[in-house]
């Protein structure tokens, strides 16, 4: 069944009306309970420092990247790699539609997110990343949100 471009057009309006603006501390704790932390050398404090940068941590967010692809949610997940939107080939290695990732419902974006650090040893594909955090000590995006910090970490940096 072919949609027409109105129906997909609202389709995207109405599933980005249900995203959600998390507050640091808010998406830091649900990382925490997600127990991302460590995975495949990516500490809790590099998934929010990266959410922050590509999103602003907000999971209603489309970006659309003139004619080649759009990027989905609070980790800016594309509709070339990651998810379905029927805009375009897709892998779809997380095999999931890319509206489910606007919501504020985290779990299948922390999964999908998984499996891509996974694949690709990090976050590295993300200009964002290698821009704001792959090089500093993000250990300051979890600073006052009341989560375990290592010990001897002096965390005197700005708060984002």
């Amino acid at each position: 069944m072919k949609l027409s471009p109105l129906v997909i057009l609202f389709h995207f309006a109405a599933a980005g009306s249900k995203g959600k603006i998390f507050s640091r501390c808010h998406l830091a704790h649900i990382l925490h309970n997600a127990k991302v932390d460590g995975y495949e050398g990516v500490r809790l404090a590099d998934w929010l420092c990266f959410a922050i940068h590509v999103s602003n941590l907000d999971s209603g967010d489309i970006t659309t990247f003139k004619g080649t692809h759009r990027d989905y949610g609070i980790f800016k997940l594309s509709n070339r790699d990651h998810c379905r939107d029927n805009s375009r080939h897709s892998w779809n290695v997380c095999q999931t539609c890319c509206t489910y990732f606007l919501n504020e419902d985290l779990s299948d974006d922390i999964q999908c997110l998984k499996r891509h650090i996974k694949h690709h040893k990090g976050l590295d594909t993300w200009k964002a990343w290698r821009t704001h955090c792959a090089k500093g000590d993000n250990l300051q995006y979890i600073k006052n949100c009341g989560l375990p910090v290592p010990k001897n970490v002096s965390l005197t940096m700005k708060e984002p």
